[in-house]
C-alpha cells in the first residue's frame, strides 16, 4: 500500500515497535504505552535510548546503523559483563585486597579490568553485569550467577541425595578457596559459611568459598583506637563494628590484609551440660565466654 497525505502513517504505533524492536522498551509494562508518563518512566525510556545503536542518514543509503551508542560518544557508558575475583577486602589470585572503592571483573574474554566499584565479599566470585561510565560504575551489579548455600552443615549430617549433588557439581574445575586463599577443597561443619557459585548455569560449580571465623573476644583497644583480639595475630588494619568495647565476645577473620569482626550473637538460656574435652580447653572456653565465676571453679 502507498501511503499518501491522506493515509497517514499511525506514527505511535509504529514508534513503539520501532522502539520495542530495539529493545527500549524492556522495562516498560505495554499498560503504561500511551499514558501520562512519569519522571521514572521518563528517565528509563532516556537511559534505553543511550544504550541502543546510533543511525546516521545519508542520501544515497538512508538511515545507516553505527556500532556504537549515544551513551558511549558521550560518556563512556558501556555494560561490562565478568566475574568479580577481587575487592577492597578480598582477593582471589593475590595476598592483598585492592583500594578502596575498587572491583577488578575478569570479563568475558579472559581480561582483568579494574573499576571504580565498591563491593563485598557477598559478590566476590560470581559473574555480574553492571553499568560504566568513564571506567566508573553507575549502577549496582546485577548477579548472573547461580549460588548454592552449603553453611552450617556438618559432613557427616549430608543426605545421600546432597552428598550426591556435591559430588556432581564439583570437578576439576572446581576452584577452592578458604577464607579467600586458595585450598584444597571445602571444611563442612556448624557455624561454617559454603558458598557454592556456577557462573555459567552449567551445574558445575567454578567456586567454592568457604568462610571459617574465629571467636575471640577483644582484649584491649589502645588510646589510638587499635584494638587486639585475644589470642590472635591479626593484620595490617582492624576493621570493627560501631562502639566495639574491650571484653566483646566477637566473630573474627582475617582476609588478604584486613582482620575483620562481628560482634557474636548471644542466647540467653540454661546450661545443663558441658562437652569438655581436656581441662585446660575448658577453662579457656569459660574464660573466653565470660562464665568463669559461674561454670569454671
Amino acid at each position: 500500500m502507498t501511503r499518501t497525505m491522506s493515509s497517514p502513517v499511525p506514527v505511535g504505533k509504529s514508534t513503539a515497535s520501532t522502539a520495542e524492536s530495539l529493545g527500549i522498551l524492556d522495562n516498560v509494562q505495554d499498560a503504561t504505552l500511551g499514558q501520562p508518563a512519569t519522571r521514572e518512566l521518563v528517565a528509563e525510556l532516556i537511559f534505553r535510548a543511550m544504550i541502543v545503536p546510533t543511525v546516521e542518514y545519508t542520501n544515497a543509503f538512508g538511515y545507516q546503523q553505527n556500532k556504537t551508542t549515544l551513551g558511549w560518544n558521550e560518556f563512556k557508558l558501556f555494560e561490562a559483563e565478568g566475574t568479580i575475583v577481587a575487592n577492597e577486602i578480598a582477593d582471589l589470585y593475590g595476598s592483598k585486597a585492592l583500594d578502596t572503592g575498587k572491583t577488578e571483573l575478569v570479563n568475558n574474554f579472559g581480561r582483568s579490568v579494574t573499576y571504580n566499584l565498591t563491593t563485598d565479599t557477598s559478590i566476590i566470585g560470581e559473574k555480574v553485569n553492571v553499568w560504566i561510565a568513564d571506567e566508573t560504575a553507575v549502577s549496582t551489579p546485577a548477579s548472573l550467577a547461580d549460588v548454592t548455600d552449603w553453611s552450617n552443615l556438618r559432613a557427616a549430617d549430608l543426605t545421600n541425595d546432597q552428598e550426591d549433588e556435591w559430588a556432581d557439581a564439583t570437578n576439576g574445575g572446581t576452584q577452592y578457596f578458604v577464607n579467600y586463599d586458595k585450598a584444597d577443597g571445602a571444611t563442612f561443619d556448624k557455624g561454617i559459611m559454603i558458598k557454592a557459585i556456577d557462573n555459567n548455569n552449567d551445574g558445575d560449580y567454578e567456586y567454592v568459598l568457604t568462610e571459617i571465623d574465629t571467636l575471640t573476644f577483644i582484649d584491649n583497644i589502645d588510646d589510638d583506637g587499635d584494638i587486639l583480639p585475644n589470642d590472635m595475630a591479626v593484620e595490617d588494619k582492624v576493621v570493627a563494628y560501631d562502639a566495639a568495647a574491650e571484653g566483646d565476645v566477637v566473630l573474627a577473620i582475617n582476609i588478604d590484609g584486613g582482620t575483620y569482626l562481628e560482634k557474636a550473637a548471644f542466647v540467653t538460656g540454661n546450661v545443663t551440660g558441658l562437652n569438655t574435652p581436656g581441662r585446660d580447653r575448658y577453662h579457656r572456653r569459660c574464660r573466653l565466654h565470660g562464665f568463669w565465676d559461674q561454670l569454671c571453679r
